[in-house]
């Protein structure tokens, strides 16, 4: 992936868009390379960083994920007429 501004100023934040999503199923480490081009600079900087993620898995169900999720079927068959099903599966 690559991205590139136009003119960074000295203590100006710049925001990648669109946001990195990183959804990792088990932990792992996720390095980050940057190389900044300028008049003023005789070569450009790298800069890195790293991102760990600590991924911890918890089996649960639907209703404790949504805890209101059968009053919400209802509140969808009753403005709709229609309930939706829906199958989870998560692997791993």
């Amino acid at each position: 992936m690559s991205q590139e501004w136009g003119a960074l100023q000295p203590q100006r934040f710049r925001i990648v868009k669109p946001a990195i999503f990183v959804i990792p199923n088990e932990s792992t480490s996720v390095d980050f390379d940057a190389r900044v081009f300028a008049d003023g600079f005789g070569r450009p900087v790298t800069m890195k960083a790293r991102l760990d993620i600590n991924v911890t898995t918890i089996e649960m169900t639907v209703e404790q994920l949504v805890p209101d999720i059968q009053q919400a079927a209802r509140e969808t068959k009753a403005k709709s007429g229609c309930v939706y099903a829906v199958k989870l599966s998560m692997s791993r």
